[in-house]
C-alpha cells in the first residue's frame, strides 16, 4: 500500500490548497499538475522513477478537487498564484512545471505569467479551445460531447461525472475518488473552462514550451497540439506515436523528464561560463 504523502497549506486568502511529494526532497523540483477531472493522487506512480532521476515532483489539487478548497469564479491566471504561495512554502525558488491534458493551460498560465521562476514547462496531451473545426471534428465522441454539454447543459455533464464517480469507487481508482471528494461540480466547471477562450496571451509567453503529443490522441487531438505550438513562438513539439494516455508509458514519461533535467543542467552550465 502507497504511503500518505497528501499534506495542507493554507493560503493568503484563508483557501486550503492540497498537494503530495514524491521521489528526493532534495531534488530538481517539477510541480505536476492533473488531468481534468483528477488528483494529486495521480502522481503516486512516479514515486520510484522521480527517486532514479533525483527529481523532487510536488503534485498540486487545484481548486474544488481533493483536498484544495473551491475558488470562486476562478480562471486559469488565478493558479500561478498559488503555486507561487506553495513554492514559497516549500522554499523552492526555481522549479519546472508540467500539465497533463486538463492541467496543461495551467502550466501554460505560469510560463506566461511567472517565466522568471521556471526551468521548464511542459504540456503533456494538451486540449485546445474545441470550437477549431478540425480540433472538435477528430475527437470521439464523449469527449465531444462533455465539452458541448458544459455550455449547452451542464446538469445534464454532472449527472454523467455522477456516474463516473460511482464507476471509480467500483473499480477502486484512488485518483478519482479523490478527484470528487468534494462531488463534481468543479469537473464540469472546469471541462467549460477548456471549451472558451483561455485568459492566456499567447504572445506574452516567451518562456521555452516543450508540447509533448499522441499521434492518434482522439480526446485532444493532435491538431489542437499544433495550434498551440504555432501560437507559441518558443515551443517545440513532440509527437509520439501513442493516444492520449501517453503519460501512461513510463518510456515517455521518463523522455519529459530528462528533457527537463538536461535544460536545467544545460542552464546550469552556461550560469558558470559568464
Amino acid at each position: 500500500m502507497t504511503r500518505d504523502r497528501s499534506k495542507v497549506i493554507i493560503l493568503k486568502d484563508k483557501r486550503r490548497l492540497g498537494y503530495a511529494e514524491y521521489g528526493v526532497s532534495d531534488g530538481l523540483p517539477l510541480f505536476v499538475f492533473h488531468g481534468s477531472p483528477g488528483s494529486r493522487l495521480l502522481f503516486e506512480i512516479e514515486d520510484d522513477v522521480a527517486i532514479d532521476l533525483n527529481l523532487r515532483m510536488i503534485s498540486v489539487d487545484r481548486p474544488g478537487y481533493g483536498l484544495s478548497d473551491k475558488q470562486k469564479n476562478r480562471t486559469f491566471r488565478d493558479w500561478p498564484l498559488d503555486l507561487l504561495e506553495l513554492a514559497s512554502h516549500l522554499q523552492i525558488d526555481k522549479f519546472g512545471v508540467a500539465g497533463i491534458s486538463g492541467g496543461a493551460p495551467y502550466a501554460l498560465a505560469c510560463a506566461e505569467m511567472i517565466p522568471e521562476k521556471l526551468r521548464g514547462v511542459f504540456l503533456i496531451s494538451s486540449p485546445a479551445w474545441i470550437n477549431m473545426s478540425n480540433h472538435k471534428k477528430k475527437m470521439n465522441r464523449i469527449n465531444r460531447m462533455g465539452f458541448t454539454l458544459s455550455k449547452s447543459c451542464p446538469a445534464i455533464l454532472s449527472l454523467l461525472y455522477k456516474a463516473m464517480n460511482v464507476r471509480s469507487k467500483k473499480v477502486n481508482d484512488v485518483q478519482l475518488i479523490e478527484a470528487f471528494r468534494q462531488g463534481v461540480k468543479e469537473s464540469v466547471i472546469e471541462t467549460r473552462m477548456i471549451t472558451e477562450p483561455w485568459d492566456i496571451n499567447f504572445a506574452q509567453v516567451n518562456a521555452p514550451i516543450s508540447i509533448w503529443h499522441g499521434e492518434d490522441d482522439d480526446s485532444a487531438p493532435l491538431e489542437g497540439a499544433k495550434w498551440l505550438s504555432s501560437k507559441l513562438s518558443n515551443s517545440e513539439i513532440h509527437i509520439v506515436k501513442a493516444g492520449h494516455s501517453l503519460y501512461w508509458d513510463e518510456s515517455y514519461r521518463k523522455m519529459i523528464y530528462t528533457e527537463f533535467i538536461n535544460g536545467y543542467n544545460k542552464e546550469q552550465n552556461k550560469s558558470k561560463e559568464i
